[in-house]
């Protein structure tokens, strides 16, 4: 098992959490992000809000989803405005990234995959790790808008 999921990691995280918090807060702006989730690899990332960041691929991001209004996710950029979305036998191909398709999630609803033929001016395709990760692979999720993006974000551990 990888990340929070191991005691040991628990246990890790229970005694430096607290440092790490009051450390990120004496660095002007800087802030703790957690994921809970297998979409990644890592549980704790930090980064610094910016209103006007433009990311490159490979990129963590932290940004609001209007499908979760009171969360900052965090995923991968994967794909910029111009690189082409190629739909084909249940994966999704962009350049040399390849994305296997879900056809339901795990309440059994069903997943359309983004109906887009490449990554639209003003928006970044956004993946997890994961090959079960809700992202920018459905038509559900969609790709994030520049203005949705909070800003980048490091994985620490």
């Amino acid at each position: 098992m990888k990340g929070f999921r191991t005691k040991k990691s628990v246990f890790i995280m229970a005694l430096f959490l607290p440092f790490l918090g009051v450390l990120a807060g004496l660095i002007s702006g800087w802030r703790l992000y957690f994921n809970f989730t297998y979409s990644l690899p890592h549980t704790v990332y930090i980064g610094k809000p910016s209103g006007s960041f433009v990311g490159k691929k490979g990129d963590y991001i932290v940004f609001h989803h209007p499908a979760y209004p009171h969360k900052s996710l965090i995923k991968q950029i994967k794909g910029l405005p111009g690189d082409p979305l190629i739909l084909q036998k249940g994966q999704l191909r962009m350049g040399q990234e390849t994305f296997f398709l879900l056809t339901h999630n795990r309440k059994g609803e069903e997943l359309q995959p983004l109906p887009l033929k490449s990554v639209p001016v003003g928006t970044v395709f956004v993946a997890g790790s994961h090959s079960r990760s809700f992202d920018s692979r459905y038509e559900k999720f969609g790709l994030i808008h520049q203005s949705q993006i909070r800003g980048q974000v490091w994985p620490l551990f």
